[in-house]
């Protein structure tokens, strides 16, 4: 089963869990459309000088953190 969202949770605060069991905290700044590639950029909490692209396929589960 693949973890994924849609492009409504850009700039909302969620908990990354990736399956190499890294956790980070993070606003979701861009979600692919299904052309562009089966991922994501994020920002980590605390705001790091770059942001990151995760493929949907790494991620094992998510926790939204706000409303």
């Amino acid at each position: 089963m693949s973890v994924g969202f849609e492009k409504d949770f850009e700039r909302r605060k969620l908990r990354l869990h990736f399956t190499n069991g890294e956790v980070v905290d993070a606003i979701i700044i861009d979600v692919a459309a299904p052309d562009d590639g089966d991922g994501f950029v994020y920002d980590p909490i605390p705001r790091a000088a770059v942001a990151f692209w995760a493929r949907f396929k790494d991620l094992e589960k998510y926790e939204v953190l706000e409303n």
